[in-house]
Formats: C-alpha cells, sequence, structure tokens
C-alpha cells in the first residue's frame, strides 16, 4: 500500500485492506503480517498455507499473486501494482530505508484496526528505532475462500500466458 506523500492515507487503506479481507474470508485478523515499509507505506501478507500453498514458485508466481492481491482489495482501496515481477527485491524486516532513515518493522493488526493518529506517530517511532511490535500470528486452517481466489487467479494467469504465446 503505497500513497505516495500521504502516508495518514495509506494507513486508513492498511485498515480498509485488513478489514475485507477478513469480513470475506473470515481469517482471523492474527493471521496478517503487516509491515510498515520504512518509507510511505504499509505490506500486507497473507502466509501462503492460508490459501493452500506451503510454498510455490514459477515463471508466473508474480502474476498470480499481483492477480490474487487486485481482487482481495477491489473496491476498498489502491495497491502498488509494480512489486509483483518476479526480479523485484522485497525489503526485509528490520533493513533500512535509507531515503527515509526507517526500518520496515512489524505492526501489530491491533494497531493498524484502532487507526488514530498517535498510533501513525508510534508506528513512526518505531521505524525511526527498529522496534517490532509484538505479534501473536495464527496461522489456522487452509481458509477455502482464499484457497479458491488463489486457484481462480492462477487458472486466469495461465489463460493470459497461453493466449500471448
Amino acid at each position: 500500500i503505497d500513497e505516495a506523500d500521504n502516508l495518514p492515507l495509506a494507513f486508513e487503506s492498511c485498515k480498509k485492506i485488513i478489514s475485507k479481507i477478513h469480513r470475506d474470508s473470515g481469517i482471523d485478523y492474527e493471521s496478517f503480517v503487516i509491515y510498515f515499509s520504512g518509507s510511505k507505506g504499509f505490506h500486507v501478507g497473507i502466509p501462503a498455507y492460508l490459501i493452500g500453498q506451503e510454498s510455490f514458485f514459477s515463471e508466473t508466481t508474480g502474476s498470480i499473486i499481483k492477480l490474487l492481491a487486485n481482487k482481495l482489495v477491489e473496491g476498498v482501496a489502491k495497491i502498488d501494482q509494480k512489486v509483483y515481477d518476479t526480479t523485484r527485491i522485497f525489503r526485509l524486516p528490520n533493513s533500512l530505508n535509507s531515503k527515509k532513515n526507517m526500518y520496515k518493522v512489524l505492526v501489530s493488526y491491533s494497531r493498524v484496526l484502532s487507526n488514530t493518529e498517535s498510533d501513525l506517530e508510534i508506528i513512526l517511532e518505531n521505524a525511526k528505532n527498529c522496534i517490532n511490535e509484538k505479534t501473536a500470528f495464527v496461522f489456522n486452517k487452509r481458509n477455502q475462500y482464499l484457497e479458491k481466489l488463489f486457484v481462480a487467479c492462477k487458472e486466469q494467469s495461465l489463460r493470459t500466458i497461453d493466449i500471448m504465446s
């Protein structure tokens, strides 16, 4: 989630996204892995296990995940469309963003859901000092809604490649 120079809007978009995915799929809020990027946005992750994939990688992984992400946030928020190619470097947790001199840090789902100005200030202070919030991740069983959506995105991605070939 990247809203250029409007971090409060990115924070609000993050809240809307996790709320929508929770509402649509029923996954626990504790299953989300949320980071402040260290610059101008947030990263929201869902463990591959919840979509029925222990791990996977192929030439089409980026396009599949991009389709999945866009379907999950549809009608709620804009997400950065450039981060889904297979050669892009993804900033690791606790790495320093030299442009802003802040770290990519873990943010609790409860902080995102409360979404107050003081919560955003705490996130920024944590990012300056490389402090990750304590989070108890819950990785329950596979989620049928997310699993079916992933399979549909995978099939759509493969059809697109067939058409282009």
